[in-house]
């Protein structure tokens, strides 16, 4: 096994003090330690775990500070089985030995096969481990609770630490996890109450077995089944102080009044539930607060659930949800014919023809896969080397409608005009360009599918199948004559991940039509008139569905903070309400900022929700000043590139997909933190958006008049050099049919 590993503490941004300390305190041992910044739990209710797959709803003991440090652990593990690299963890309250480096290396060198190595362990429970095949140690340490002054002598130790097969131990405050380990521990999840035996604590509680209601006695379900092993003596101790611990504290109202335990009488239980609601009325403040966390716990015994009633909305907000959908003209002069307008559908040279090529995706649709498809079928048919011919995929849902006037009339007439595949017609490539994703191989000779996976992963409802999704869940991947086709680095990943082989993926991105999307300065006055818009206006421009992934929500705390500096700062959003709900997802952000902010932003944006054509769409881009992506997870990013081509500056996450393609001469990032859940098995994986450091770009872009300027040359040529549909297709044809 390769003895590298990442070392990694985990740690609250918020407790920047007990971080400082960490450094501090370990600063001797020569590790290089790199933050992970912990998921804090009590930013986020219960629910919000039971849907990222932490923990089962029926769950109870498990406290919202738990719930963050077990995800943030999950996260690590999820990052070492994906990266097959092995990790050293450490928790903020650690006190290391000064030589620990030099006994993990000694520990490399007596060990071949292991899952996971505790290093140190809480002092406060059971540790149990094997001496020989017939006999185990089990007890507990005399001293419980080391104090700060003993905690420090003890990083002086020297004693050679040997590695014991692990049966029970409590505490992941410092451990090694190779990536086989990682996957085994990602099995935990979602974290339910779960029996659990541990024979140690007979001794002391008359009993071995327990109801898991933490993340450290839910490994100990599964240590006896690894190659887990412990360290005698630890290398690293914790302080371990309860009445600073962030895991203990902060449970959330919801979980308290799950917490009635189903194996006692219904009314003894709720008795002792009151009791110790009534004994804990100082730390919450009041014994109504158990009264009501007893009137919870009753109601769910017959099936009922509280719910916080949503305040009623500001009379701003009502404004905003009565008005009737704004309205975007079309008509703002005379636009020159594009490329796909005047090309009217060469036929193929048959001389020079050697491809034939079916295209099965959806036409006339503004769905963001239909759009990629038509603006590629347009470049297809103007080359004479490809035979093409289509197939009208299935629409995904009941309620979607297929429209007219998305591309211009002459380009639309193409569209519709290409010949359609009759049935089992094969080809030399089969192209699919719909969801759910089909990988089944076609009657061609090749079978290609494009799809994007946001969270480097293959979701279930991305499969056409269950039994796809198995595949890919157990890293099987597809037939070994299919391929995918996806449009960024980022999202190449959740196909690797998902059994992929690198031959079965094609990376090919998005392009623009640039005599649609490009500046148009003189138009721009007029537009903003349209929409009541002057000129000494600073306009942010976002496109998209406003689903969770875009990061709107940041987008609106961000423009809140910054219109209360620039008064003169507006913001336009853009949605589509016929596929995704946008305006429902806006309202739902909307009713979370606070009053203030409710006033002063929805007082300076604009929505649009139905759909456009793409010259509605490229006439839109130029009432901005500067386009903003704060996104979380995307396969591509279309939007940014055509704000490139339209001249306008950028704001974008880092690290995500538009990393492929975006430049600094164009385009400023903002600092993201990568996060990461597993779902039955999976690791989704996402970026978190910096909001301060989305507010100072945001400010910059209105204070920084020569980096607009720049931006706005830069950005077409670099698309124009790069990024055309042509440019795009023409590699769509290397890669996939020479």
């Amino acid at each position: 096994m390769d003895n590298s590993y990442r070392c990694y503490v985990i740690s609250l941004a918020r407790e920047s003090q007990k971080r400082a300390d960490f450094f501090r305190r370990n600063s001797e041992t020569g590790l290089r330690f790199e933050v992970f910044d912990a998921i804090d739990g009590r930013t986020l209710a219960f629910d919000e775990f039971v849907r990222n797959g932490a923990v089962k709803a029926d769950a109870v003991g498990y406290t919202q500070g738990m719930l963050g440090c077990a995800s943030s652990h999950r996260a690590l593990w999820a990052e070492a089985d994906r990266t097959q690299r092995t990790l050293l963890i450490f928790e903020d309250d650690v006190y290391c030995r000064h030589d620990i480096g030099r006994q993990i290396e000694e520990l490399f060198s007596k060990l071949r096969e292991w899952d996971v190595v505790l290093l140190g362990y809480n002092t406060n429970a059971v540790l149990d481990f094997t001496i020989s095949e017939h006999c185990n140690l089990a007890g507990f340490f005399s001293n419980e609770t080391p104090s700060v002054q003993q905690l420090e002598a003890f990083t002086k130790e020297t004693a050679d630490s040997v590695p014991m097969r692990l049966n029970n131990a409590f505490g992941l405050c410092s451990y090694l996890v190779s990536p086989q380990g990682a996957h085994k521990l990602l099995s935990l999840f979602p974290m339910d109450n779960r029996p659990v035996r541990i024979p140690g604590n007979k001794a002391r509680y008359g009993r071995e077995v327990f109801r898991c209601g933490t993340n450290d006695m839910i490994t100990n379900t599964l240590y006896a089944q690894m190659n887990a092993y412990v360290t005698v003596p630890p290398l690293a101790l914790p302080l371990n102080d309860q009445a600073t611990s962030t895991t203990l504290h902060h449970d959330s109202p919801q979980e308290r009044g799950r917490a009635v335990r189903r194996s006692a009488p219904a009314a003894e239980t709720l008795l002792q539930r009151f009791r110790k609601l009534g004994e804990r009325r100082s730390h919450h403040g009041s014994q109504g607060h158990a009264a009501k966390a007893l009137v919870k716990s009753v109601a769910r015994r017959f099936g009922y659930e509280f719910q916080k009633i949503a305040p009623p909305p500001s009379a701003a907000l009502k404004e905003f949800i009565n008005a009737p959908e704004a309205y975007f003209e079309a008509d703002f002069g005379t636009a020159p014919p594009s490329k796909n307008t005047r090309a009217t559908g060469t036929s193929p040279d048959r001389a020079q023809t050697t491809h034939s090529l079916i295209v099965e995706g959806w036409r006339l649709l503004p769905h963001s896969y239909a759009i990629v498809n038509q603006w590629q079928l347009l470049s297809l048919s103007r080359r004479t080397d490809v035979v093409l011919k289509v197939i009208d995929a299935p629409l995904c849902h009941q309620w979607w409608e297929r429209q007219d006037g998305i591309f211009e009339p002459q380009a639309e007439q193409i569209l519709k005009s290409i010949g359609s595949a009759a049935a089992g017609e094969n080809a030399d490539l089969l192209l699919r360009i719909s969801y759910p994703l089909d990988f089944a191989p076609s009657h061609s000779r090749q079978t290609a599918v494009f799809g994007t996976s946001e969270q480097q992963t293959i979701r279930k409802d991305q499969c056409r199948d269950y039994r796809t999704y198995q595949q890919f869940q157990q890293r099987l991947g597809p037939p070994s004559g299919v391929k995918a086709v996806t449009p960024s680095r980022w999202s190449a990943e959740g196909f690797y991940k998902s059994g992929f082989r690198t031959d079965q993926v094609v990376v090919v991105p998005h392009g623009v039509d640039i005599e649609t999307f490009h500046p148009m300065p003189d138009l721009r006055s007029s537009i903003r008139n349209k929409l009541s818009l002057v000129e000494s206006d600073f306009v942010f421009l976002s496109v998209g569905a406003i689903t969770p992934n875009k990061g709107i929500d940041l987008l609106l705390r961000a423009f809140a903070e910054v219109s209360r500096k620039f008064p003169q700062a507006r913001l336009v959003l853009k949605g589509l309400n016929p596929f995704y709900q946008s305006k429902e997802h806006l309202l739902k952000i909307m009713r979370k900022l606070p009053p203030s902010d409710q006033e002063s932003v929805i007082r300076k944006i604009r929505y649009f929700g139905n759909s456009f054509s793409n010259r509605q769409m490229a006439l839109l881009y130029q009432v901005a000043d500067s386009y903003v992506s704060p996104y979380r997870a995307e396969g591509f990013n279309i939007p940014v590139l055509e704000a490139a081509a339209s001249g306008i500056p950028v704001i974008c996450t880092d690290g995500g997909a538009t990393d492929d393609f975006v430049t600094e001469t164009f385009a400023r990032k903002i600092e993201s933190a990568r996060r990461s859940n597993s779902v039955e098995g999976q690791e989704h994986v996402w970026l978190e958006p910096n909001i301060e450091h989305l507010i100072a770009l945001m400010t910059s872009a209105i204070e920084d008049n020569a980096w607009c300027a720049l931006a706005a040359k830069a950005g077409p040529q670099h698309v124009e050099a790069n990024y055309t549909w042509d440019r795009v297709v023409a590699t769509l044809v290397q890669e996939l049919l020479h």
